[in-house]
């Protein structure tokens, strides 16, 4: 038995009773590599599909070289951590309005991330939080003077371009 398997079968009570939170949880504290977290999450996705209906946040390393080239974030999830969707082949992501953090390298190397939807003015972007990713198409519900600071500052460094709500364009 592989320690993946070996973590899932400890922890496997957390899991029938949806508990996805509390089980990501543990395995930040247990310090697994991200790649283990992704051959976790992928596990859970195969017998759940719809496992992220019943989280609140996207834990690091749970999207480790996810080869998905879209991604519907629920709108239970309020924390996307760092490296949640480290090195992906996402090329198109909406951010909910449920969003409140996306922290910091949450997106770091997504080199083929090109369109970002964001619904909320209120998401907060930590430092780095799209950290090179380049030539970024974010769309933007709200206007020009409501968009996060941090984020502004981020696609503009490396590249890319903003629309708001209103159709102005940065």
């Amino acid at each position: 038995m592989t320690c993946i398997e070996q973590f899932v079968k400890d922890n496997a009570a957390l899991l029938d009773e949806l508990k996805y939170d509390e089980f990501y949880d543990k395995i930040f504290w247990e310090e697994l590599p991200s790649y283990e977290v992704a051959e976790i999450t992928a596990i859970i996705e195969k017998c759940e599909p719809d496992f992220l209906k019943n989280m609140t946040g996207i834990y690091p390393g749970m999207f480790y070289n996810y080869q998905g080239k879209t991604l519907t974030i629920p709108s239970s999830i309020q924390t996307i951590y760092s490296s949640a969707f480290e090195d992906t082949a996402l090329e198109s992501i909406t951010i909910p309005a449920s969003v409140e953090e996306v922290c910091e390298y949450a997106f770091v190397d997504c080199l083929h991330l090109k369109h970002l939807t964001i619904e909320s003015s209120k998401t907060k972007f930590e430092h780095l939080a799209l950290y090179e990713v380049s030539n970024l198409n974010v769309k933007f519900e709200g206007l020009k003077g409501e968009i996060d600071s941090e984020l502004r500052e981020l696609v503009l460094m490396f590249d890319g371009t903003i629309t708001y709500k209103d159709g102005t364009v940065e």
